[in-house]
């Protein structure tokens, strides 16, 4: 099956992100681990799992670069609040409001 770049596109957050996180040569930004949580998320179907793993990539980064880091439950609840916060702004993607088009800028600047 083909997929088009429109078919991978994600709100607000862009492309989902195909290549491990641990390639990068710097320390990734939110967007970046949202794109690759969206990544596990499409393999695995369910958020936990997901969440895991990409906080696993995340916490192996951290740690090669001597970053003292939360204990991995907490990373994952945050990471899990993050993408909670994201299926809110996504189910009201089509209100045109201030206040949406707001939370929207404030939710990509983080």
């Amino acid at each position: 099956m083909t997929y088009t770049r429109l078919d991978r596109d994600i709100f607000l957050i862009g492309l989902s992100e195909f290549e491990p996180l641990s390639n990068l040569n710097q320390l990734p930004t939110t967007r970046q681990v949202l794109q690759r949580f969206h990544h596990h998320l499409k393999d695995t179907k369910l958020v936990r799992d997901a969440s895991h793993l990409t906080v696993e990539e995340v916490l192996v980064l951290w740690g090669r670069a001597a970053i003292p880091t939360v204990l991995k439950k907490h990373a994952i609840e945050k990471l899990e609040k993050i993408h909670d916060k994201w299926l809110k702004l996504k189910k009201n993607k089509t209100r045109l409001s201030e206040t949406q088009q707001k939370n929207e800028a404030c939710y990509t600047e983080q």
